[in-house]
């Protein structure tokens, strides 16, 4: 911003009257009220005139409404013809000393002259009476004899009125000077005029401080007051891009707007202001927006000056406490401060500073009251820097505030980063007042998990030229000291002589970073790195970024997708390495994609690990031998190869032991768990669990002691020790909660939530599970999803089927695209599953997608095998109507053609339904279905292969597996025999014998006695029902008898 644009803020008169209308912004309300009292005094020129008086602090933005006003009017006399001059006076009035002078000047203004000050030596009321007639002269010349009004604008009244008219508690003294009385009878005379039928005087005033509130002086509420209201984050905004399109420049970006509220809280909401600190918003540098707000503060020094001089003295101690003591504080910390014995001693001064604006009130988190702070956080850097401590005005620290809420994070991490190269670390920590730089718990140098163990250098640091020695210090400083290790590396990096060398130092430098929580930069280092590496055509380089890359991705993105596509670009590298360090870490990369579950190619992965491993121990490095040995023991693994997995575990986890790298040690034991537990030797896998837990506690490695935790949960659950294991998972879960892992989270759930369900804690249980799928929700891994879809609907038996289908629904209609194909399918069976338990009105809608998928016979199967399951959600939701309307927009879908009894189920929901809603309620409700059912069995294909149907047609079977379902389930035996009145009409004799058979059931079931009524009926049939309800054959009967009858 220019100079010139500077001085025009603090003169708005001088501005066109476009530019002023361009860039008004938030006062359409204040410019509203005003011109409702101007349109009154020109349309009714006989009444008294409603007077105004305009307040707000300095900077509010008084002269700019003025202004708007002025040209409104003048817009409006054209528009309208009103008979109506304005008349703006300057915003300071030095010669105006006398009341009748007022009246002069805005008589030259009336005029279109400049008044000149002259000394004027006649009694008060003969200058009073001449200025008038001066005024009604200049109004009759320009509008006729007796016409017109004038508005006239008047600014700083508060200080005008206090030069013309004195204090006024002189006057009221009984030994009141000459110049007091006269000072009175002046006011008298301006108060005398507003208040005339025929006075043709409107008078807009403007005010910091109060001129008509007290009720002995003669401007007593001669005024109706106009509040300027402080502007909003908002209003900043929209200033700035009124601003940008009469500069013809685009609209603020998001980030500038960000920006914008920034300095909106910044400033206090001051309009004047907004206008000053515009030019930051596209500032990327702090240092440059510092110099500018020093600038500023310089320039605006007057002005605050004359802010601490309206100030009352008590006021003024007040906040000089404020600011110098520490901002918020409660009002009784602050009367504290100052020595006041009470709140009382400082009530008015504190009220004159909330009158003034000049504080802002927040709620104290504790409860206590209220804590206050300056509005105007650029008063308070002009004030520390102008009376405050010297340490205060150094550096970034006066304004810390604003490079808080004015950089977005990425910036900050930007800015962060630039100072702490530069070796300035108490500018680098002014950016993270909410998120300080911090260390990330790791057991060695690496923030994103990197495997190399306390106290042993790691492969960076040598490649980087680093003696044993050296790299021991190195890993210490990056350890502890993260921030002072951003700037040695950069320095290593621009001073290295080789390009591995420089890339081993960027990669050291982005593993800084990250451990001072700075991802966003360190991802950079890591792009710039690798742009560099392929400029060169540094394979070697290439390899060792792209192997960064993959185990920052991992550990703090979060993204194995994304993994795994950079561990495939690494293995088509392996081939084209020089330096055997390098190497060795390229092999590991391409092994451990190949044995990723997504690629699956086990045996070729152990030889690339056994590759991996013979030249990691040629160049001497344990740490990546053992990450080579514990790779082959995962792939063997996999190959169900348990017995070799778990010796190669055991070779690791010596080689580390030997070694001293407890973080190889913990990853053994890992490995040597899993292959112990799917050896049934669950005791040696819970000690394998306990000694990695107990050397992550013991370097403070919160990430492996949750694994390590959920280890041990599964192993104590394997042997039966519920109580322990509830122990370990609620454990496990309360320290991922403490590093922030969701995926670590949700396991750890789903293993309670499984241990509380078999303890019979089901309400328990299902709640764990909800939370357990919430974080694997937020997660990285959605197939743990399904998962605990399984845990909950199995291990709770359906109890919450209503849960279960919240669950199913959700993995349906929110994650179906980042899931397998079988977990999908997996998720649909439990959800039409926990449907025919459970209201689900949408079960049609979820089936007629999973016919759209089911084009052709190749792929009806997973929705063949859970027909059944849908028909019986179907008959439980009373959705027999829309299935048939579904079934007819897919006419040609070959899926019942491949499924075996899909009306299995119907029958156990009937009988379910009975005895939950009783015989009416369900009767009316099969009476409603039955007639769908009739008709889909009769619209069904007849592909299936009737000569296996023993000569029953394809409607008795399916009538047949109808009766089964309750025969199977439903021992009432008088709505047996109402549903087989009901099928016999929607059958008709076409199910006549299946009919007869659920009318034997219906008559066993009413007997009494039940052999004599079995003894009747067809032997076969008689046989059927001995065998579904356990009654004995009559031979065990006779046996029975006979062996009571010897005793």
């Amino acid at each position: 911003m220019s100079r010139e644009r500077l001085i025009e803020t603090f003169n708005t008169h001088r501005m066109s009257a476009e530019v002023v209308q361009a860039v008004a912004t938030a006062r359409e309300l204040e410019l509203a009220e005003a011109m409702q009292a101007v349109r009154r005094a020109a349309e009714q020129p006989r009444q008294t005139a409603q007077h105004l008086i305009v307040y707000g602090e300095r900077g509010s933005g008084k002269s700019f409404l003025m202004r708007l006003i002025e040209i409104e009017i003048e817009r409006l006399v054209q528009k309208e013809n009103w008979l109506i001059v304005s008349a703006l006076l300057p915003e300071e009035q030095y010669n105006i000393r006398s009341a009748p002078q007022l009246i002069q000047a805005i008589a030259a203004k009336v005029r279109g002259e400049v008044w000149s000050f002259a000394m004027d030596f006649r009694p008060l009321a003969e200058a009073w009476e001449a200025a008038i007639t001066e005024l009604e002269a200049a109004l009759d010349q320009r509008f006729g004899p007796g016409l017109g009004r004038v508005v006239a604008m008047v600014e700083n009244f508060d200080t005008l009125t206090r030069n013309l008219f004195g204090s006024g508690v002189a006057a009221r003294k009984k030994t009141a000077s000459a110049r007091a009385i006269e000072q009175n009878a002046a006011e008298q005379l301006l108060r005398k005029l507003m208040n005339r039928k025929d006075s043709r005087l409107m008078l807009i005033a403007s005010a910091t401080g109060t001129v008509d509130q007290d009720y002995e002086r003669p401007l007593f509420q001669a005024f109706k007051t106009i509040d300027l209201r402080i502007w909003t984050s908002d209003d900043c905004i929209a200033y700035f891009n009124h601003r940008r399109a009469l500069e013809r420049q685009a609209t603020l970006s998001p980030q500038e707007e960000a920006r914008a509220r920034a300095i909106a809280e910044f400033i206090g909401g001051n309009p004047r202001l907004a206008q000053l600190l515009g030019e930051v918003l596209a500032t990327p540098d702090a240092r440059s927006i510092a110099a500018t707000l020093d600038a500023l503060s310089d320039h605006l020094a007057d002005y605050y000056r004359h802010r601490l001089d309206d100030l009352p003295p008590q006021s003024a101690a007040l906040l000089d406490a404020l600011i110098r003591k520490g901002e918020p504080c409660t009002q009784t910390e602050l009367a504290a401060r100052v020595n006041a014995s009470s709140q009382a001693q400082i009530a008015d001064a504190f009220s004159y500073l909330l009158s003034s604006r000049l504080l802002a009130a927040g709620s104290d988190k504790t409860g206590a009251g209220k804590l206050y702070r300056l509005r105007d956080r650029l008063f308070v850097h002009f004030y520390r820097r102008r009376y405050g401590e010297p340490e205060q005005a150094l550096g970034l620290a006066p304004i810390a505030e604003l490079l808080e809420s004015f950089f977005a994070q990425r910036e900050r991490e930007e800015q962060v980063r630039r100072h702490l190269e530069a070796g300035e670390w108490a500018d680098a920590r002014l950016y993270a007042l909410n998120s300080p730089l911090m260390c990330l718990p790791s057991d060695g140098f690496c923030g994103y998990r990197d495997g190399t163990a306390t106290g042993t250098p790691g492969e960076l640091f040598r490649l980087v030229g680093c003696s044993p020695d050296a790299a021991i210090d190195a890993q210490t400083e990056l350890k502890l000291h993260s921030e002072l290790s951003i700037k040695r590396w950069r320095d290593a990096a621009n001073c290295a002589d080789t390009g591995l060398r420089r890339t081993a130092a960027l990669l050291l430098e982005a593993i800084s970073l990250s451990r001072c929580q700075m991802d966003d930069q360190a991802e950079k280092v890591l792009e710039e790195a690798l742009g560099r590496a392929e400029m060169d055509g540094d394979q070697d380089s290439r390899i060792l970024v792209l192997h960064n890359m993959a185990v920052f991705t991992c550990h703090r993105r979060k993204d194995p997708s994304k993994v795994l596509e950079l561990s495939a670009q690494i293995g088509t590298l392996a081939g084209k390495t020089r330096n055997d360090v390098v190497r060795v870490i390229a092999l590991c990369s391409k092994a451990w994609h190949l044995s990723t579950v997504e690629i699956g190619h086990y045996p070729e992965a152990v030889d690339v690990y056994d590759e991996a491993a013979e030249l990691a121990s040629k160049v001497g490095s344990p740490h990546l031998q053992a990450r080579a040995l514990r790779g082959k023991a995962y792939s063997l693994n996999q190959l169900k190869r348990y017995d070799e997995a778990a010796l190669l575990a055991k070779q690791s986890l010596d080689l580390a032991t030997a070694a001293g790298m407890i973080h190889n040690q913990i990853e053994a034991l890992i490995y040597l768990y899993s292959a112990l537990s799917k050896l049934d030797q669950h005791e040696l896998a819970l000690e394998s669990a306990q000694t990695a837990y107990e050397l992550a506690v013991k370097i403070r490695d919160v990430d492996r002691q949750v694994a390590a935790l959920t280890m041990i949960g599964f192993a104590r659950s394997n042997l039966g020790q519920h109580e322990l294991t509830l122990e370990s998972a609620q454990t496990a879960y309360e320290l991922a909660v403490k590093i922030g892992d969701v995926d670590r989270q949700a396991v750890a759930l789903d293993l309670k939530g499984w241990k509380l369900a078999k303890l019979g804690r089901i309400d328990e249980a299902s709640d764990v599970f909800d939370m357990a799928f919430d974080a694997a929700k937020s997660g990285s891994l959605p197939q743990g999803l399904i998962f605990i879809l399984k845990n909950q609907a199995n291990s709770l038996r359906w109890k919450k089927s209503e849960r279960t289908l919240i669950l199913a629904r959700d993995i349906l209609t929110q994650t179906s695209d980042v899931i397998s194909k079988d977990a999908l399918w997996t998720a649909r069976r439990i959800f039409f599953e926990a449907a025919t338990r459970a209201h689900a009105p949408d079960v049609v809608e979820m089936f007629e997608i999973c016919l759209a998928e089911v084009t052709t016979e190749e792929n009806t199967h997973p929705l063949a095998d859970m027909l059944a399951k849908v028909l019986a959600a179907v008959t439980y939701n009373d959705l027999w109507d829309e299935l048939a309307a579904c079934l007819s927009r897919h006419p040609q879908t070959p899926i019942f053609s491949r499924t075996w009894r899909p009306f299995s189920e119907i029958g156990r929901v009937w009988s379910a339904q009975v005895k939950a809603n009783g015989r009416a309620q369900t009767y009316a409700a099969i009476a409603r279905q039955l007639p769908a059912i009739v008709q889909l069995i009769e619209w069904l294909p007849l592909e299936i292969d009737l000569e296996s149907l023993e000569d029953k047609t394809l409607s008795q079977l399916h009538s047949s597996e109808l009766i089964n379902g309750l025969l199977n389930h439903c021992d009432d035996a008088g709505f047996l025999q109402d549903i087989a009145e009901l099928l016999k009409e929607g059958f008709g004799k076409k199910a006549e014998a299946e009919i007869q058979r659920l009318q034997a059931f219906a008559e066993v079931h009413a007997a009494s006695d039940k052999e004599a009524v079995l003894q009747r009926l067809d032997p076969n049939l008689a046989h059927a029902i001995r065998r579904i309800w356990g009654f004995p054959e009559p031979d065990d009967l006779l046996m029975r008898k006979g062996r009571r009858k010897g005793r």
